[in-house]
């Protein structure tokens, strides 16, 4: 089984999380696919805490701000 780009992206933004590394988002994230896969993982509160404010879509930004609430 081979890893998706979402997941990559997921992991990276954990692992800036968890070791204060900073990772750089690729400039075609899909937002909603990532929201899933953080909430399908269940680590959505600490997904959203880092990447809150570069969030380009909306819609995915109010939905993963009331999942984390």
């Amino acid at each position: 089984m081979e890893i998706t780009q979402t997941q990559k992206i997921l992991l990276g933004i954990l692992s800036q999380a968890l070791t204060g590394t900073e990772y750089v988002l690729p400039e075609n994230v899909n937002w909603a696919e990532l929201f899933e896969e953080s909430k399908k993982q269940a680590v959505a509160p600490m997904v959203f805490s880092c990447i809150s404010q570069q969030c380009t879509n909306a819609e995915v930004h109010t939905n993963w701000k009331m999942a984390t609430v």
